[in-house]
């Protein structure tokens, strides 16, 4: 899977959310459905912060292609 950007962070907690963000991609747009031009995507993924208790939702938006 191709996205751009190639890499998602957290800016609050500089956690590197790129794994989530493709994880739940894969459950919104199967492989063989995946398109071959860039499509524009949005998925809210969590990030676990530094401890349990700022565990918060980020959004990340890009494009995704086969």
């Amino acid at each position: 899977m191709q996205t751009t950007p190639d890499r998602f962070r957290c800016t609050e907690h500089d956690q590197d959310l790129t794994e989530l963000v493709h994880e739940e991609l894969e459950l919104q747009i199967p492989a063989t459905f995946r398109p071959k031009k860039p499509k524009e995507f949005r998925v809210i993924v969590t990030c676990l912060g530094s401890g349990a208790t700022t565990e918060h939702s980020v959004a990340c938006t890009g494009t995704v292609a086969s």
